[in-house]
């Protein structure tokens, strides 16, 4: 299928018409079957053009795809050839990946051929990746270096595509863009390796942890790994490097002579290799892409046509190329051949499809975390910057290693955590060596500044540790607490002090033996048992406080029953008032016997309280105000109880007035205390006192009595001088008529 008609025809020595009937059924089922794949999107620009992301389709195609495979992929500036370089690479002719046609590229993100592609030779088959060329108008070099890491990163075999030149301006370009990508593989956080837990299985670019860090973690409960994530790995495992030249047709040679290096792989590679070695501006780190690659190669392509621009703008509409052409693109598939199939002999695993896809989206989410870092232009700049990166990554690495170290859940002994730090130290340090080797002395600074760095951190992680393992002592310290405190609150609190100051002694001595173990594991730690036996010490009086401080409660509560127990004798007592003065001391004395006998039993219990004699005073002086309010009760109800009878006295006494004048003063006393007795009936004997001194003192000498023997004395009065003037004048009467 790679074959253009007249070669055809001149290779299988046919007739003309019958070459071209078979040239043409040929191409029409190497139509048919190419019809069958077409580009798949993988990646694309977000809305400002400065970031990538995944497209859902396109991870879903690679998701599907359970096998291992090759991965192709080409970079360039834009408008050099790259989807076209694909489309012969894939199936000899123009058409397959969409090409430009004006000066606006055509290729946006990163496009895979729809399926993989199976070369003869190979056991795994192929994914071509086209990308979005560089130093588009409106893109930026963040997002150029974006599309060239995940191209690079992916890739068993690396292409770079230009035009005509090997030029020494896009040399640097393509080193610093490497060195950036190595410093974003290598700066991946080791937490986003769970995404990837699937795809390391088979990869071959799982993190590698040493057994001793995997022994120490697993004993102190982290099964999170320590080393470098897939991508780390994958960015250490480098592709092979193929720079491809196209619309080549010039001569080389150093005298200027016209020695044709068309097709010319050798010579081509030296093109290279002397384009990448003769820069006097530079040390020996600008030949740092022969360092990076596990391989590199260079080769020319010849114009792909001859027949007009029309053409050259409109290749995927050309039947037939330039035999020149078609001849460098099956050397340059036979040297990608070549390539992947040592790739293959030397036992390198490959990624399956879904494994691609959790890179890809791993990459992606790591990208927009900012672990893909601008760098300078020129490489002399870039080279402190890598460094810098690279030391910063390393130093992540073993920041990381302490960070898994911190979240164990027990803290590890001393010396055994000095030694795990001290194997991770030298591990982030080789890991700054393989990420530098080649850049030459630049890098010497930041080593010794990533020194020094390691060792800081490493005093810092002893020094937490350390401060980890007193917070353990502590913590299992006052979980012993809590729980001896749960057994004491078990206990039916308050006990007389002698009993609760012999279990407090118990409590404590268990206490010091629960926290033996710990002596026994971190020994560094033994001067801790002084604040031991110290919060022991505490326990036992926080048990004496608590149980005075119960024992206080209990005794307000013994007090506050007797005096309610008083108050609820004397409210039953209180119906019988009014009553005289001696039974109201004995019903008070009653009383206080009934309800003071249990108080009294709970302050000779805890007499060795200081504060029983308070308890006592507050016992005798709610006593005493609850006799008070009983005499106060009984002085009402007397004043009640007499105050009707006296009433009803004062009615008949006044009856008896109005119908019989002739009163005196003493007859009507007599008469008021006569009719006063009467009503009150039946009474205590010992009210009599109070009653006569109620009639004689109150009653009587009450102002509205005072009043009505006034008026009945000023009544008799009048009788008596009417009487007394009749008499008189009857008498001188009586004498006139005698006379």
């Amino acid at each position: 299928t790679l074959l253009q008609p007249h070669q055809l025809m001149r290779t299988t020595r046919l007739r003309p018409d019958t070459g071209l009937l078979l040239c043409y059924l040929l191409c029409l089922t190497v139509h048919s079957e190419a019809n069958k794949a077409h580009p798949v999107q993988l990646m694309e620009p977000t809305g400002s053009n400065d970031g990538l992301r995944p497209v859902p389709s396109g991870i879903k195609w690679l998701e599907s795809i359970q096998e291992p495979v090759h991965v192709v992929a080409v970079v360039g500036t834009f408008n050099t050839g790259k989807s076209h370089l694909l489309n012969q690479l894939i199936h000899g002719r123009g058409s397959g990946f969409k090409l430009a046609t004006s000066i606006n590229p055509e290729t946006k993100g990163i496009w895979a051929w729809g399926e993989p592609v199976k070369w003869h030779g190979l056991e795994k088959k192929i994914i071509f990746l086209d990308t979005e060329g560089f130093g588009a108008t409106g893109n930026s070099r963040s997002y150029d270096a974006r599309i060239f890491s995940l191209a690079y990163i992916l890739s068993s075999h690396f292409l770079h595509n230009s035009v005509r030149v090997i030029d020494q301006r896009e040399i640097e370009m393509l080193e610093v863009l490497v060195r950036q990508a190595q410093a974003f593989g290598i700066g991946i956080s080791p937490q986003a390796e769970d995404s990837l837990s699937q795809a390391s299985e088979t990869s071959g670019v799982a993190s590698k942890r040493t057994a001793a860090v995997s022994n120490e973690v697993s004993v102190y409960g982290s099964e999170s790994s320590i080393g470098l994530t897939c991508a780390q790995s994958r960015t250490m495992d480098t592709p092979a490097f193929t720079w491809v030249v196209e619309d080549f047709f010039q001569g080389l040679s150093s005298s200027g002579s016209d020695v044709s290096l068309l097709g010319g792989d050798g010579s081509a590679k030296q093109w290279l290799d002397s384009s990448l070695q003769n820069r006097p501006d530079e040390d020996s780190s600008s030949r740092s892409l022969t360092a990076i690659f596990s391989e590199t190669n260079c080769h020319t392509l010849f114009l792909p046509t001859m027949e007009g621009a029309t053409q050259l703008r409109y290749l995927d509409r050309v039947k037939a190329f330039h035999p020149d052409f078609v001849n460098d693109v099956n050397s340059l598939r036979a040297s990608i051949l070549q390539s992947l199939s040592s790739r293959e002999l030397s036992s390198q695993k490959q990624l399956q499809g879904s494994q691609i896809a959790s890179l890809i989206t791993l990459l992606t989410r790591a990208a927009d975390n900012g672990f893909l870092r601008s760098s300078p232009s020129r490489w002399h700049m870039f080279v402190q910057h890598y460094c810098s990166d690279v030391e910063t990554s390393a130093g992540k690495h073993f920041e990381n290693a302490i960070s898994i170290s911190e979240s164990v859940t027990r803290p590890i002994p001393v010396a055994r955590f000095k030694s795990l730090l001290q194997h991770e130290l030298a591990a982030s340090l080789d890991l700054f060596d393989k990420a530098t080797v080649g850049v030459g002395s630049a890098a010497r600074a930041s080593r010794e500044k990533l020194e020094d760095r390691l060792q800081k951190g490493l005093s810092s992680a002893m020094r937490s540790n350390d401060a980890s393992i007193t917070n353990l002592i502590r913590s299992q310290t006052q979980s012993h607490r809590t729980k001896l405190e749960k057994t004491l609150s078990a206990l039916e609190l308050p006990l007389p002090p002698p009993k609760i100051k012999a279990q407090a002694d118990v409590i404590a001595k268990q206490h010091l033996d629960m926290s033996k173990e710990l002596w026994t594991e971190y020994s560094t730690h033994v001067f801790m048992r002084e604040d031991v036996e110290r919060l022991a010490k505490l326990l036992v009086h926080e048990l004496l406080a608590k149980n005075e401080e119960r024992a206080e409660q209990y005794l307000t509560r013994m007090v506050r029953a007797a005096t309610s127990c008083m108050q609820d004798k004397l409210a039953n007592e209180g119906r019988r008032l009014p009553v005289g003065k001696n039974t109201l001391k004995q019903l008070l004395k009653t009383a206080k016997q009934s309800c003071d006998a249990a108080a009294q039993e709970a302050l000779r219990e805890f007499s060795d309280l200081k504060s029983v004699s308070r308890f006592r005073h507050t016992l005798d002086e709610d006593f005493k105000k609850e006799g008070k309010e009983l005499q106060s009760q009984n002085a009402a109800a007397l004043a009640k109880f007499l105050k009707q009878p006296l009433q009803q006295a004062e009615y008949q006494l006044m009856k008896e007035l109005n119908k019989d004048w002739f009163w005196c003063e003493t007859t009507i006393r007599w008469r008021a205390a006569e009719l006063a007795r009467g009503e009150v009936g039946g009474i205590d004997p010992e009210l009599m006192p109070i009653l006569e001194s109620a009639i004689h003192e109150q009653w009587l000498e009450s102002a509205d009595m005072k009043t009505t023997l006034q008026s009945k004395w000023t009544a008799i009065w009048l009788i008596l001088y009417l009487g007394v003037a009749c008499s008189v004048c009857w008498a001188v009467v009586r004498a006139r008529v005698r006379h």
